[in-house]
């Protein structure tokens, strides 16, 4: 995830290195494992628009362990695995700046949804207990900033952000069960989330930029209630592999489930 562009930046530079969890390692070598798998959750258009992911050499890619440095010569990072998002998530923190680079370990927000806070599960890796452990380690950390992949700074304090982000995911979770129990179709329940969220940016609809509230909403909620209903459902036990497959079954699972 956040990785597809490694192999167009090795042809610009060929003695670039690619840092990655070392659970990830053998698939930033391998992206078609993964690229099959975001076609089975994504829209073929949205896929279309993240480009070629090329594999990365295995000579170019370095394992990374909870607690390793990275020296850049003016500055040490230190690696901390945050799983949960997904078991290789890490979080980059900049000792000298005091700032929190969160991979996918944050929940979505965007300006233009005034910053409302989305969980963001990953089918079939979800794992929604590490999310929340991995959040509580961050409260610890002596943190001035914190940068996320969706979108920019959080604006907040470490504090805040931890509440905010546990608070997002233990709605969602409830929202999703009541949802689930009420025997809702799939794609009802995108849209009543869809519309939550709307809701809670005290954003008139016509005022989201178009692709955000009518695509690229519905897919990211689609990917997170998969994510959900699998941890919620036991379906795809942990660990889980990074695999087209394992989507797959999180897919059938829920449909299944939905069906009967």
């Amino acid at each position: 995830d956040h990785s597809g562009a490694s192999g167009a930046l090795l042809k610009e530079n060929p003695g670039i290195r690619i840092l990655v969890h070392k659970r990830s390692s053998y698939y930033v070598k391998n992206f078609a494992k993964i690229v099959g798998g975001a076609q089975m959750v994504f829209r073929k258009e949205l896929v279309k628009g993240f480009g070629r992911a090329d594999p990365v050499p295995p000579e170019n890619v370095v394992s990374l362990n909870d607690g390793d440095e990275i020296d850049l010569g003016d500055r040490v990072l230190k690696v901390i695995h945050t799983p949960g998002h997904s078991p290789d998530n890490i979080c980059i923190l900049d000792w000298k700046e005091g700032t929190l680079f969160t991979g996918d370990l944050a929940c979505l927000h965007y300006p233009d949804l005034n910053h409302v806070y989305i969980p963001a599960g990953s089918p079939p890796l979800f794992e929604l207990n590490d999310e929340k452990a991995s959040l509580s380690v961050l409260e610890n950390l002596q943190v001035e900033e914190i940068l996320t992949p969706h979108f920019g700074p959080a604006g907040v304090t470490v504090r805040e952000f931890i509440d905010r982000s546990m608070n997002a995911i233990d709605e969602t979770r409830k929202k999703i069960k009541d949802m689930f129990l009420q025997r809702l179709e799939f794609q009802h329940m995108i849209e009543r989330l869809r519309a939550d969220i709307i809701r809670a940016s005290g954003r008139p609809e016509e005022e989201i930029p178009e692709f955000l509230r009518d695509v690229y909403l519905r897919e990211m909620l689609k990917a997170g209630l998969m994510g959900f209903l699998a941890f919620m459902l036991e379906y795809a036990p942990y660990p889980r592999g990074f695999t087209t497959e394992g989507t797959v079954q999180t897919v059938q699972a829920v449909q299944t489930v939905q069906r009967a």
